[in-house]
Order: structure tokens, then sequence, then C-alpha cells
């Protein structure tokens, strides 16, 4: 049986409460074990992050990353990887961790109207979204996150330490 959720938080809590055996999250989710997690990391997949984007309303004045400093991009949740990889891009350009400003809006929808309306300058999210953005000439990608972080744990396959301990052939 297959259940979606919405992020990495949520998959832990259903983790820990026994909801689910096994989940597909982020790299940095590994941390939840060090703290304590009932969980185990039983696969994971090394790449750059080419799924996540800058994306920016199609109207958008900036043109390049250098005018990212100072700017407003909203990701889902605090402390995800999409807020992760915004602070990476600002320290890459050399201005710390919040030379970009950062702001949870929730789901996908909620950054991605936030966006469409200039509430915010763009958004980190899928770049499959950013191109059909640009498709429906509504946005367009500023920057792949590739360059930035080349080495990273993209996505990990999670299982309840119980469940690995009791199926280990799963």
């Amino acid at each position: 049986e297959i259940t979606t959720l919405t992020g990495d938080a949520k998959l832990q809590q259903a983790l820990v409460s026994d909801s689910v055996d096994m989940g597909f999250g982020g790299g940095p989710t590994m941390a939840f074990a060090v703290k304590g997690s009932p969980i185990v990391a039983v696969a994971a997949l090394v790449s750059s992050p080419n799924s996540f984007s800058v994306i920016l309303p199609a109207d958008s004045p900036i043109k390049q990353v250098a005018e990212l400093k100072g700017r407003l991009l909203a990701t889902a949740t605090n402390g995800s990887v999409p807020q992760w990889l915004i602070r990476r891009l600002s320290m890459h350009e050399g201005w710390g961790p919040d030379g970009i400003r950062t702001i949870a809006t929730g789901a996908f929808e909620a950054s991605l109207s936030a966006t469409l309306t200039h509430q915010v300058d763009g958004f980190m999210g899928a770049t499959e979204a950013g191109y059909q953005l640009e498709e429906k000439g509504k946005g367009r990608i500023l920057t792949g996150m590739a360059q930035y972080v080349p080495d990273f744990i993209t996505q990990v396959i999670f299982a309840r330490k119980s469940f690995a301990a009791e199926h280990p052939d799963r």
C-alpha cells in the first residue's frame, strides 16, 4: 500500500507512530536517526540535487543569481531540503546563510501562489514544476542547484528499526 505524505517531517511522524513501515525521503532526514528516531536508512541515492531549482514568476526582473541577494524565496517548511539549498546557494555567492531570505509557506501550491502574486520573489522547487510553468508562460527557472551542491544524498529509503529487524529480506 502506498501513502503520500507532505514532507520528511510527516514521514518521520508516520514511521514513529507505526503508520508506515518504510518511506522515501530526503537525505538530511537521516539526522532524525541520530536524534533518536527509531528509523534506519536502508538505501541512498547520491548525486547532485538536479531536481531542485530556483523558480521565478515569468515577469520577474531578476535575471541572474547575483540579483537574489536580500530577496525572499518561499520554501514549504523550515528546516527542509529546499530551505537548506537556498542557504547553500547564498553561501556559495558569499552572502552567508541568510543572504537570501526564506519563508515557509506550507505546500507547493502555497509557494507557487505566493510567487505568482509577487508576495515573494520566487521559490525553491521541483525543476519539472519550473519547466511546466515555463511552458504555460507563468514562470521560469533561474538556476538549478546541481552546480552549487555537486555531491549530496538526495533521496533515502527509510525503515522503522523494528520492521527492518523483523523483515530484513524486504
